[in-house]
């Protein structure tokens, strides 16, 4: 039977969203999602199912893009496949102790850089990409309004209102980089450190590191709101814009089976 002939624009239009699917899964492993991976997720899901739906009507071999389409599918499918497989949520509490343990001296390290680095008696959040702060949060001494970079005008006078200069944000930015984390904040009030590691895929995975032995109380929210390592860290994914994406009770009593936190 002879080849049905397309023009390179319906041959475009017809491969398109695999090219999406294929694109959001590198972007998911890569775990840069920020504002663009929000976005390739909302177009992501209907590529899916065109895709599926395309690999449906265009199966017969007479179709010119019959076997780009078929092995592309497949090859997305094997890469959804391999994905979540290596990087599901029942792992995750798992790759972050490893991670923890790992970097256990350095994050002590850093911690004690960042308090110090800072004015007494503050909150300040900060997040770095490609060695800037891309994202801060502060509230100075005495002051029970929080800043946000996103209503200022300058994040570096931000920074300078809890004691921050460039040369102290360059250093916590390389002890950052050395542990292969992205942000970093402390909290007065709680005497905690927020230490988020690495994004995934709509969240972020983060260690919510308090600098005394946590009391009933906060051991009772670590336990509800997140995963107990110890005494002195918790486990969360935060889900950001989008809300909370933290693990669930099946996740975090799986993890509790084979680790007890104290």
């Amino acid at each position: 039977m002879e080849n049905k002939k397309t023009n390179p624009l319906e041959g475009i239009m017809v491969l398109l969203p695999f090219l999406i699917v294929t694109t959001c899964v590198v972007v998911m492993w890569i775990g840069e999602w920020f504002w663009f991976g929000y976005l390739l997720f909302l177009i992501a899901m209907p590529a899916a199912i065109v895709s599926i739906v395309f690999m449906i009507l265009f199966r017969k071999k007479e179709y010119r893009w019959h076997n780009t389409i078929m092995i592309w599918g497949f090859l997305n499918i094997l890469l959804c496949i391999i994905y979540y497989g290596f990087n599901s949520l029942s792992q995750l509490p798992n790759s972050m102790a490893r991670h923890y343990e790992k970097h256990k001296t350095e994050i002590n390290e850093l911690n004690n850089y960042f308090v110090n680095a800072i004015d007494d008696s503050c909150y300040v959040w900060m997040r770095f990409k490609e060695g800037k702060v891309v994202n801060c949060r502060v509230s100075p001494m005495g002051e029970e309004t929080t800043l946000h970079s996103y209503n200022y005008p300058n994040t570096d006078s931000l920074l300078l209102l809890v004691g921050l200069d460039k040369e102290k944000t360059d250093v916590i930015n390389g002890k950052l980089e050395n542990i292969g984390c992205i942000g970093i904040g402390y909290d007065c009030k709680r005497d905690k450190i927020d230490l988020d590691w690495r994004y995934e895929g709509l969240g972020c995975l983060s260690y919510g590191i308090y600098l005394h032995s946590m009391t009933d109380a906060e051991k009772d929210m670590a336990m509800e709101y997140g995963i107990p390592y110890s005494d002195h860290v918790v486990f969360h994914n935060y889900g950001g814009a989008i809300g909370n994406l933290d693990f669930s009770h099946e996740q975090r009593d799986s993890f509790l089976k084979k680790h007890q936190p104290w």
